[in-house]
C-alpha cells in the first residue's frame, strides 16, 4: 500500500520517472499529498504507467492537477476505484495531460477547483466505466473536461464540460444516485 506520504512537488505517494515502466496493482494509494500534481500517483511525461486493481482515495494535489492521479504520457487504468480525491486545479480524480485509457473503473466523489472533478484529459478512451458524482466549483465539467471517446457501456453523469463520442450501452447525462 502507498499511504500517508507527501511531496513538495509532484507525486505525493508515487512518482513514475521519465523512461520507466511501472504497474502498481492490488492495493491502495490513500491519504497522500503533493504540493503540485498527482496527489496519489504522478506519471512524468515520458514515463509509462499502468494502474490496475487499486483503490486510489483521499489524496490531494494542492497546486496542480490530478488529486488522485496526474501527469503526462499515456496513463492506463483498469479495475480501479478513484474516489474522494481533490485538487486546486483540474482533474480531481485524474488529470492526464496526454492520453488516458480507463477500463472497468469507477471515478466518483472527487473534486476540483477549475474543472473536471472526475477526469480532465485532452483524449480519454473509456470502456465499461462510471464517471459520476464528482464536483467542481465551476458550473460545467463536474464529471469530465476535455474529450471522451467511449467504447461502450459507460456512465457519465454531468457531461457539460467535455465532448463525448457515444457507443452502444452508454448512459450519458445520468446523475449518480
Amino acid at each position: 500500500d502507498i499511504a500517508e506520504n507527501g511531496a513538495t512537488r509532484d507525486g505525493g505517494g508515487l512518482y513514475n520517472y521519465w523512461n520507466s515502466h511501472v504497474v502498481p496493482s492490488w492495493g491502495t494509494a490513500t491519504g497522500n499529498r503533493a504540493g503540485a500534481s498527482g496527489g496519489g500517483i504522478f506519471n512524468r511525461p515520458g514515463g509509462n504507467i499502468g494502474i490496475g486493481n487499486l483503490v486510489i482515495a483521499d489524496n490531494t494535489a494542492i497546486g496542480g492537477g490530478g488529486g488522485g492521479i496526474g501527469g503526462g504520457s499515456t496513463i492506463r487504468i483498469w479495475n480501479t476505484t478513484v474516489s474522494g480525491n481533490d485538487t486546486g486545479a483540474r482533474g480531481g480524480g485524474i488529470e492526464a495531460t496526454s492520453a488516458l485509457v480507463l477500463s472497468s473503473s469507477t471515478v466518483t466523489e472527487n473534486s476540483a477547483i477549475l474543472g473536471g472533478g472526475g477526469i480532465n484529459a485532452p483524449g480519454a478512451n473509456v470502456i465499461s466505466s462510471i464517471i459520476a458524482g464528482n464536483s467542481t466549483f465551476q458550473i460545467e465539467g463536474s464529471d469530465c473536461s476535455g474529450s471522451v471517446d467511449s467504447s461502450g457501456n459507460t456512465l457519465v453523469g454531468n457531461n457539460s464540460g467535455c465532448t463525448i463520442s457515444f457507443a452502444e450501452g452508454d448512459m450519458i447525462g445520468t446523475p449518480a444516485s
